[in-house]
């Protein structure tokens, strides 16, 4: 299994996500879903051939869907990398 590294944009998105739910939710709430996100991106690493492939929004990134979020990767010789993070209608603005 390869261990995942966050991009810059991917760690400002998390980020992001944890201070949407401090302001809508409560911390405990805000604090467990970027676990779970953080628990789902150690999966991705652990099968990243699992996940589907985005060639026709950039290629060689495959896309890992967790509920109203979609986390986008790419797999290196020695880790996975989370590039970006975000609601799944954002998606294809990303990479554009």
């Amino acid at each position: 299994m390869k261990p995942y590294k966050l991009s810059k944009d991917a760690e400002n998105d998390l980020m992001g996500i944890f201070e949407y739910g401090l302001i809508n939710f409560d911390e405990a709430l805000a604090s467990e879903f970027c676990s779970a996100l953080e628990e789902k991106c150690k999966s991705i690493a652990a099968t990243p051939d699992l996940h589907q492939p985005i060639d026709n929004i950039k290629m060689g990134y495959r896309r890992a869907v967790y509920r109203s979020y979609s986390i986008f990767f790419k797999e290196t010789d020695d880790f996975v990398l989370i590039v970006r993070i975000a609601r799944k209608e954002l998606h294809e603005k990303l990479f554009n």
